[in-house]
């Protein structure tokens, strides 16, 4: 069984979440990167990994929305989303010192 069976067999019965599935995951990619920051600013291992979650929940919504149609919505959300994501990382980085101050407002 192959990803795009697993897929299929996930939403072939629930067309709403189907229709909105990479919406869903397109959202949750700044809650991520909120709830990393917030519980794991001092542990840089644990925080690479939510971020490089966060990351790579871009690639799965772009696989989603080819998979079951893409709306101009998710388009306009998932490049929200992905600022939303760099700021929050930027912002949490300088804050924290971990790279220059001035750096986030260069994004």
């Amino acid at each position: 069984m192959g990803i795009d069976d697993l897929v299929q067999r996930i939403f072939e019965e629930r067309a709403v979440f189907k229709e909105q599935a990479a919406n869903l995951v397109t959202l949750s990619r700044p809650l991520i990167a909120l709830y990393a920051v917030n519980h794991w600013i001092d542990d840089p291992l644990k925080l690479s990994a939510a971020i490089g979650v966060a990351f790579a929940t871009d690639g799965l919504d772009g696989y989603l929305a080819k998979k079951f149609g893409k709306t101009d919505l998710g388009a306009a959300i998932d490049i929200l989303a992905d600022r939303a994501l760099e700021f929050i990382v930027a912002f949490a980085y300088a804050e924290k010192g971990m790279i220059p101050s001035f750096i986030p407002y260069f994004f």
